[in-house]
Parts: C-alpha cells; sequence; structure tokens
C-alpha cells in the first residue's frame, strides 16, 4: 500500500496545496490503494528528514527547503515523489 503525505487546511478535507491535489489525482486515475497521512506544515522538515526525504529546493541560506507532497511505498520501502512512475509505470 502507498502511503500519500499531505499538508491539511483549516477547511477539514481540503488540501492545502494544488500540486498536492496532483498527485492525488494521479493516485486516483492510476486506482492505486492509498492511504492519506496529514503532516502539518511547521513539521514538514523534520518529517522529511527523519524519512530520508531529500529537500525540494535550497533556501537563499544554503539550507535545504523541505515541502510536500510525499510517497512512501510500503512495498519498496521508498520515500519519495516519483515513486508512482518508477514502480506502476507512465500511463498518463
Amino acid at each position: 500500500m502507498l502511503t500519500f503525505y499531505d499538508i491539511p487546511s483549516k477547511v477539514p478535507g481540503q488540501a492545502w496545496s494544488p500540486t498536492n491535489w496532483k498527485v492525488r489525482f494521479v493516485l486516483n486515475y492510476k486506482q492505486l490503494e492509498y492511504k492519506t497521512e496529514w503532516i502539518e506544515y511547521p513539521d514538514i522538515e523534520a518529517f522529511c528528514k527523519q524519512h530520508g526525504i531529500p529537500p525540494t529546493a535550497t533556501k537563499p541560506d544554503g539550507t535545504g527547503d523541505y515541502t510536500l507532497p510525499a510517497i512512501h511505498d510500503e512495498k519498496t520501502g521508498i520515500y519519495m515523489a516519483d515513486t508512482i512512475e518508477n514502480e506502476y509505470g507512465s500511463t498518463l
């Protein structure tokens, strides 16, 4: 099973970012079984570091800038954003 890590908004049931909606769309389009775990915005950097998810950009001070979405594939043990295409093919 896949775990999709998303950022909650203050509106219940709504995602924080359109980018996260795109990933959710692909998961649904590919009919992949997944669960969602919500990670609060201030906790993203610590969560990513704890799971070995690399930063997606670099801040002006040279430190990593961590963001979501991220996916954990229990089958492979991989935490990353491109697991879907690597493991399940590109059909879009």
